[in-house]
């Protein structure tokens, strides 16, 4: 069963436009964005194809590059990488969006995920600790399959 596009174009419309606080009552925001690429993912995992079409072209939205990021991830078809992998070299990466790009090009492995974690090695500023870390991770896990 395929989701009908309204329903993926109504979670990507949160995706770009969060909900206020106030509009979240007691939920937290991270909750919120875990929910909702959790949400996208289960969707993917369906019908990778067309939401990857539909949720690749935001990597460019500041605001939604987080939660993209994640969805392409959990999804893990090797499509993505084509959609992240010019984030790997990005400037101004933040240490959130790299940590979450090392764990999502881990998740979708394949033999470009190794050389794609290696540049971003190469490009995380040192300070990025906790990027720095879940690239190790991810390479980690890579080496094991």
């Amino acid at each position: 069963m395929e989701a009908g596009p309204g329903i993926v174009d109504d979670l990507v419309e949160l995706a770009i436009h969060p909900p206020r606080q106030s509009e979240l009552g007691r939920i937290p925001p991270d909750e919120f964005e875990y929910a909702l690429s959790r949400v996208l993912a289960l969707i993917g995992a369906r019908d990778a194809a067309g939401v990857l079409q539909r949720v690749g072209p935001l990597i460019g939205i500041p605001a939604a590059r987080p939660t993209i990021i994640e969805v392409i991830g959990a999804i893990g078809a090797q499509e993505g990488l084509a959609w992240i992998a010019p984030l790997v070299q990005a400037p101004g990466l933040t240490e959130e969006e790299a940590t979450r790009l090392a764990c999502a090009i881990g998740e979708i492995n394949g033999p470009q995920a190794h050389a794609l974690l290696e540049l971003l090695r190469m490009h995380t500023p040192a300070g990025h600790r906790r990027a720095i870390a879940e690239i190790e991770i991810a390479l980690e896990l890579l080496r094991a399959r």
